[in-house]
């Protein structure tokens, strides 16, 4: 569900010129359903624009970077919860540490989520950009952003392979 907010600007038009430019910016209009509820606050006028589109989304496919965290377990879930079919996405590199019975947290999330779980093992190719980083060996964040770029790359190159929309991660920003 999303909520949209018009001005009061947007209250001299007519719900059909309202639903008018909603179909122009999200989609079919036979697939969306809005519902409109004006709104007066004091002399200014507004309307709310609930727009269901869930049914927009039936065919959409999404790759999650999925390292079975809460951030990106959350932002897998958030997504599959649109109807969205996710697909997620774990990288093997030489530093993963298995758990004791051979699973990787990222294995055990995607089961948990009952969503599938695609792993690509990279140890070669992850060592020479480690070796050689693009970015170079500063401080902070540098070798963070090489790596992500890595990732990002993989996961890009998997989503053609497939035929996914987009890629999300669950990062925590800030």
């Amino acid at each position: 569900m999303l909520l949209i907010v018009f001005d009061s600007a947007a209250s001299l038009k007519s719900e059909a010129a309202l639903t008018e430019e909603l179909v122009f910016a999200y989609g079919n209009s036979q697939k969306l359903s809005i519902t409109f509820i004006p709104w007066v606050f004091g002399s200014a006028h507004y309307y709310f624009a609930m727009i269901d589109y869930s049914s927009v989304m039936t065919n959409v496919k999404a790759i999650s970077l999925l390292s079975g965290g809460l951030d990106s377990i959350l932002a897998t879930e958030l997504i599959r919860r649109q109807g969205i079919e996710v697909i997620t996405f774990n990288i093997k590199t030489p530093f993963g540490i298995p758990k004791k019975d051979g699973s990787s947290e990222a294995a055990q999330a995607a089961d948990q989520l009952k969503v599938p779980l695609k792993v690509v093992s990279v140890e070669q190719d992850y060592l020479r950009m480690l070796r050689n980083p693009k970015h170079g060996y500063g401080k902070n964040l540098n070798p963070c952003v090489d790596c992500k770029i890595f990732i990002l790359k993989k996961a890009k190159k998997y989503a053609k392979e497939i035929g996914a929309d987009f890629i999300f991660t669950g990062e925590v920003l800030g």
